[in-house]
C-alpha cells in the first residue's frame, strides 16, 4: 500500500504541533497546514448523524456536515468532517453500510486544529469513492479483518495519543480543580449506568435544537413544530467511585464505546426484545458496571468542585488494561515526553 495513502504520512509531518496544550501552533504553521490537500484511505467504522450548519456571519444559508471517523492499516483513526453533497450523498450511504466497514478513497481534503486535535475536512473539490475496486483497498481489509478478528472495533482500538500523553490524577483533583493542565485521565470503576433504557437524546433536523417525546408527539419548541423530524445523538450517564470519591460523568459520541452500536441499533434492538433483559446492547451496559476504566477528560476552571461532580464530560474512554498495553508498546518509540502534571497549590500551604 502507497505510503502516501496512509494517516501517518499526515501524522508526522506535524506531530510536533499537534500536543494537548492552551498554546495553538504558530500561526505560519496553521497556515501551512490549513493549505495542505490530501488523499487518504481508510475504513468506516463510525458514522454520526448530519448537522445543519450555518454558513458565513452575514448569510442565512445552511449547510449539512456530518462526521465519519476513518482506521488504516496501521490502527491509526481520524475524523473527517464531510460537508455538503458528500454529508448528504455518500455519508448516507456510508451510514447504510457502517455495519460492512467499508473502504473510502478520499481525495483532496485538508486538515485543521482544533484543541490541539488534527482532524480532516472535506472541501468543494473533494471527491470520495467508495469500496473502490484496487489493490490498497482489497489490502486494507484484509488488514482490518485480520486485526478486529470478529470482535467489535471500537472495543479494540488502541487509546489516542492523546490519551496515552495526558497526565493521570486522582479523581478528587478533578472534583476540586486542582489540574492545570487542558487534558487529563482518571480511573475508576463505573457503579452505575443511568439511562440504560434510552441512552441518546433527540434534536430537531430543521433547527438542531433538542426535541421532547410527549406521547404521540415529538415537540420542537424552536420550530414550534409539534411532529418535528429528529435525530438520535448519544449520550450516557454514569456514577463513577475510585474507592474514595463518587462524581457524575456523561459521555456523549464515546458512549459507543460501552454499548458497542449506534443509537438507532440500540432502539431497534430495544424494539424487537420482549424485555430489556435480553437486549445486547442492553446487556453491554449492564456489563459494564462494577469495571475500571479510564476517562479523558478537558478540565473546566470555571465549574465549582459541587458542580463537579454531577457535570464531569469525558471525551474518551477505556478499558484499564487497554491503556497499559498501549503504553508499554509505545515505549519504544522514544524518550517518554509525557507532560509532568502540575497541581494548583494550596494558597494555605508554604
Amino acid at each position: 500500500m502507497e505510503d502516501g495513502l496512509h494517516f501517518d504520512k499526515i501524522f508526522n509531518s506535524h506531530l510536533p504541533y499537534l500536543k494537548a496544550s492552551r498554546t495553538p501552533p504558530p500561526a505560519n504553521i496553521r497556515r501551512r497546514f490549513n493549505n495542505l490537500d490530501s488523499d487518504v484511505i481508510g475504513i468506516v467504522i463510525t458514522v454520526r448523524q448530519p448537522l445543519s450548519i450555518k454558513v458565513g456571519k452575514n448569510t442565512a444559508r445552511n449547510t449539512n456536515k456530518r462526521e465519519i471517523t476513518l482506521i488504516d492499516g496501521r490502527s491509526n483513526t481520524i475524523k473527517v468532517a464531510l460537508w455538503g453533497d458528500l454529508a448528504n450523498n455518500e455519508g448516507q450511504i456510508l451510514s447504510d453500510k457502517v455495519s460492512e466497514n467499508p473502504v473510502v478513497i478520499l481525495s483532496d481534503v485538508k486538515g485543521s486544529f482544533y484543541q490541539g486535535e488534527f482532524s480532516l475536512s472535506t472541501t468543494m473539490i473533494s471527491t470520495m469513492e467508495i469500496n473502490p475496486s484496487s489493490t490498497d483497498a482489497d489490502e486494507l481489509q484484509q488488514r482490518f479483518k485480520s486485526f478486529v478478528c470478529g470482535k467489535h472495533v471500537l472495543h479494540i482500538l488502541p487509546p489516542t495519543k492523546r490519551m496515552r500523553e495526558a497526565p493521570m490524577v486522582d479523581l478528587k483533583d478533578i472534583i476540586e480543580g486542582n489540574i492545570i493542565e487542558l487534558f487529563c485521565t482518571f480511573k475508576t470503576i463505573i457503579i452505575k449506568v443511568i439511562n440504560k433504557e434510552k441512552p441518546w437524546y433527540e434534536n430537531c433536523k430543521t433547527c438542531n435544537r433538542r426535541v421532547y417525546s410527549r406521547y404521540d408527539t415529538t415537540l420542537c419548541e424552536k420550530c414550534e413544530n409539534k411532529k418535528a423530524s429528529f435525530i438520535r445523538k448519544p449520550i450516557l450517564k454514569l456514577v463513577v467511585s475510585d474507592g474514595i470519591d463518587e462524581a457524575h460523568v456523561t459521555l456523549f459520541d464515546a458512549s459507543d464505546y460501552l454499548s458497542g452500536c449506534t443509537q438507532s441499533e440500540y432502539a431497534e434492538d430495544m424494539k424487537n426484545c420482549e424485555t430489556k433483559e435480553k437486549c445486547k446492547y442492553y446487556k453491554n451496559l449492564v456489563t459494564c458496571q462494577g469495571k475500571e476504566f479510564i476517562f479523558l477528560v478537558k478540565t473546566d476552571k470555571k465549574t465549582e468542585p459541587d458542580q463537579a461532580r454531577k457535570y464531569i464530560i469525558a471525551q474518551e474512554i477505556k478499558k484499564y488494561e487497554l491503556l497499559e498495553v498501549s503504553n508499554v508498546q509505545n515505549e519504544d518509540d522514544g524518550p517518554n515526553d509525557k507532560k509532568k502534571l502540575k497541581i494548583k497549590k494550596d494558597a494555605s500551604t508554604h
